[in-house]
This record gives structure tokens, sequence and C-alpha cells, in this order.
């Protein structure tokens, strides 16, 4: 068995260092980076404040989700009547004990749609979603 000196440890050490360094600090971002989703291959959700969003329009490109951020209310209480169902659909939030998902709309086709959510409490909020194509 061949058991590698301190030194050759520490020039392995110092190699996997040099090579990693750039990658961690790529990977952690900056708050202002402003790249898109064709340079990050990432694309995530838009999300919308309900508590903000009634009489709003909410504009988001085919393919994406929106995220119904419902704050501190329960996520499974809420539903939602979508007016055209081949533009978006509602998925329900859901809360498995570990782990919560806000409510959201699921884009389908490109198109304009109405959307009425009911909260837990009954409380109404309306909106359109704009769907775009990419």
């Amino acid at each position: 068995m061949i058991i590698p000196s301190p030194r050759a440890i520490g020039r392995v050490a110092a190699l996997l260092l040099v090579t990693t360094l750039p990658l961690a600090t790529v990977a952690c971002g900056d708050e202002d980076d402003t790249s898109d989703a064709s340079t990050s291959g990432i694309v995530g959700p838009v999300v919308v404040d309900v508590a903000a969003a009634n009489g709003t329009t909410v504009d988001v490109a085919l393919g994406r989700m929106v995220d119904l951020d419902v704050g501190a209310t329960d996520v499974t209480g809420w539903t939602a009547v979508v007016a055209d169902e081949e533009v978006v659909t509602f998925v329900a939030g859901r809360d498995d004990g570990g782990s919560t998902s806000d409510p959201g709309l699921e884009t389908h086709s490109a198109g304009s749609t109405d959307v009425t959510l009911t909260a837990p409490d009954g409380s109404i909020v309306e909106l359109r979603v704009d769907v775009t194509e990419k």
C-alpha cells in the first residue's frame, strides 16, 4: 500500500482549490445578477403577491409557472376559477407536513384569461393573466 506524503496531499488539495474555487464563486452569483434563462438554463416562476394582486394583470411567458404568494394563509385553502383553462390552469397549494408549496397557475398556451381566486376566509382576488410566446 502506498501512503502519500503530507507534501503530496497538500499539492493535491491546492490543485483542487485552484480548479474548483472559480466554479464556486460563479455559482454564488450576485444579487444584481441580470442573466436570463437562455444563459443559465433555469427558468423560475413569476411570483405574484396575492395581497396586492386584485385587479392587476400578470404577464408571463409560455412555459413558466405563476407562483401565487399567499403569505401566512393556509396554502391548501385557496381555490380558483379560470375563465379559459386552455391558457392556464390552477395548481392547488400543498402542505405535506415537511414542506409547503404555494398555489399557482400553469401556462398551457398563449392568450389571456381572467382568474378568480378565493382565499380560505372567503375573500376574493380577481386578476388577469396574459401568456405570451417565449
